[in-house]
């Protein structure tokens, strides 16, 4: 095999390695932007939850099943929130 036939297999081997390394690090930011979107979307569930509870401190009757309902909801949220994160750091974990 001549020199210059293998710089070149050398050079496109670089190429593919280089463009597999910018393949990884676009999937690594993708994953790193949906866990920071699923803890931020957790983090206003929560949020809203611990609103529902103080309203339903001093709530009485139809009120407080309204605010039992919407607490029933938003946990039911929370849930499928921290589901996603889950199942992100089970994705990033395999990448």
């Amino acid at each position: 095999m001549s020199i210059r036939k293998r710089g070149y297999q050398e050079k496109e081997e670089q190429k593919r390695l280089n463009e597999q390394i910018r393949e990884e690090e676009k999937a690594q930011k993708e994953y790193e932007k949906a866990l920071k979107e699923s803890e931020d979307e957790e983090k206003r569930f929560s949020k809203a939850m611990e609103q529902a509870r103080k309203e339903m401190a001093g709530a009485h009757g139809a009120e407080l099943q309204k605010l039992q309902e919407k607490m029933k909801k938003l946990e039911e949220a929370l849930s499928e929130a921290q589901g996603k994160e889950t199942e992100s750091t089970f994705d990033g974990a395999t990448n």
